[in-house]
């Protein structure tokens, strides 16, 4: 499992601190590309920051302590398998 990015963690936390919750997830990208590096054989960058904009809720938990780390990885590799077998179901089809 993808070890739990601290220090991104941290920096969420100063930006908090300066502006909207929300986009201090967001700034720069760095836990989306963290997480991406795990993962982009099996989806896009696009799709990718469509579904993680779907759980920005779930990643500001985690930055407050109220999601653990791998429940929140779960979570998204949940997401990014169903995804895939999506695509490829219709790709059969």
């Amino acid at each position: 499992m993808l070890p739990e990015p601290i220090e991104i963690k941290d920096e969420i936390k100063r930006m908090m601190e300066v502006m909207d919750e929300k986009l201090a997830v967001w700034y720069g990208n760095k836990l989306q590309s963290y997480i991406y590096r795990e993962v982009r054989g099996m989806i896009d960058w696009r799709s990718f920051l469509e579904l993680m904009s779907r759980r920005t809720d779930e990643l500001l938990k985690w930055v407050k302590g109220e999601v653990a780390w791998e429940e929140l990885l779960n979570i998204i590799y949940r997401e990014v398998r169903e995804r895939r077998g999506s695509n490829l179901d219709s790709f059969l089809v």
